[in-house]
């Protein structure tokens, strides 16, 4: 009984309320690399990432699955490399948000991805090594982005 106590104290030491401190670092690197004029990220703040607009986590095990921020947007930034350290995510939708440039090949960490889309950018894939990693990828949409 003792050991189960031990596990579960371990695994609880990473969570800050709800969500893994490295993947709420990331989520806000990222939202620090963004221009946000219309305030969609405006819930992104507390130590609770899974209560954030467009942030989904598992609820058993706390980590971001889902991470949601399909919209309009006329703002150009690139892709951010650090997605890729969002190991556990398993959906990703960035479409239409005006990102540019080359999808970042740390995108091929993200093993448990089932769904990607990264549509109606001006995106460039430079090259698809990085693809092959994304065995559990179901659904890619890619559509307006460019091959070089």
């Amino acid at each position: 009984m003792g050991g189960l106590f031990l596990l579960f104290t371990f695994a609880t030491t990473n969570l800050t309320s709800g969500c893994f401190e490295h993947e709420r670092a990331a989520l806000l690197r990222f939202k620090h690399n963004l221009s946000d004029p219309s305030g969609r990220l405006s819930s992104w703040n507390g130590n609770n990432c899974c209560n954030w607009q467009g942030v989904d986590c598992n609820n058993a095990t706390g980590y971001v699955t889902r991470l949601d921020l399909g919209t309009d947007s006329s703002d150009e930034n690139p892709i951010p490399e650090f997605i890729g350290s969002l190991t556990k995510l398993r959906y990703l939708n960035l479409s239409s948000m005006g990102f540019s440039g080359i999808v970042p090949h740390s995108i091929g960490n993200l093993s448990n991805l089932r769904v990607l889309d990264l549509s109606n950018m001006e995106l460039v894939v430079d090259e698809f090594s990085w693809f092959s990693s994304l065995l559990s990828l179901k659904s890619l949409d890619l559509s307006g982005a460019e091959r070089c």
